[in-house]
């Protein structure tokens, strides 16, 4: 594995991936080792000087504006709901895009402090 760029890579797997390996893959789940994985994503991360850092898995960066911080209710905006548009800064957002910039922006925030 080798990190040539920095990248915002999320290290959490959802509970929908987690139930798919916890019950498709049986004893191969043993391959599928996350702490593993994290283990070796840290150290040639360090070898290249960059940095990996988790976003708490509950962490709403579908659902808050990127722009004003307003954060939709849960039931306003469900999976289904791609695009969405900010009731407070009326924003149009699209809903992966809107997640990775806050993503980058809680990451940066957390990296300065």
């Amino acid at each position: 594995m080798t990190v040539i760029r920095g990248h915002i890579i999320r290290l959490d797997p959802t509970d929908k991936q987690a139930t798919y390996f916890a019950k498709a893959c049986g004893v191969a789940r043993l391959a599928y080792n996350w702490a593993e994985f994290k283990r070796q994503l840290i150290y040639k991360a360090n070898q290249w000087g960059k940095v990996v850092k988790e976003v708490d898995r509950f962490y709403p960066s579908s659902k808050t504006c990127s722009n004003c911080g307003f954060v939709m209710a849960k039931a306003d905006l469900t999976l289904n709901v791609r695009n969405w548009q900010c009731p407070s800064c009326h924003k149009q957002h699209d809903r992966d895009v809107n997640a990775s910039i806050n993503i980058l922006n809680n990451a940066t925030k957390v990296l300065t402090v």
